[in-house]
């Protein structure tokens, strides 16, 4: 049973570390001045929708036996769902944004 809490504990603290990590981005992107508040809020509430929405996926929830390399697997891919894009996917989109932006002030 031990073991069973440990991983449900383990899982619990990857989420909300992942929480907290999203929080600061996005905190740091509104001091930039890059998004604003209303802006920061929808990132999160987006998220949130998405990671609520993870759990209800039709893939099969982690029975709550003790860690397996498949269960270890199975919240992984759960955790990536949730996720923000990584720093090169972001730098891609940005850059992808702002030509889009150079092409509409150019018609």
């Amino acid at each position: 049973m031990d073991a069973v809490r440990q991983w449900i504990h383990a899982g619990l603290d990857m989420i909300e570390r992942t929480r907290s990590g999203l929080r600061h981005a996005v905190d740091d992107l509104v001091e930039e001045g890059t998004i604003n508040r209303d802006q920061a809020q929808a990132v999160l509430d987006a998220w949130q929708r998405k990671a609520d929405s993870s759990f209800e996926s039709e893939e099969p929830a982690p029975t709550a036996s003790p860690p397996s390399s498949t269960t270890s697997e199975e919240w992984v891919r759960v955790v990536q769902k949730m996720v923000p894009v990584s720093q090169e996917e972001h730098q891609a989109l940005k850059a992808r944004v702002e030509e889009l932006e150079k092409q509409l002030r150019s018609r």
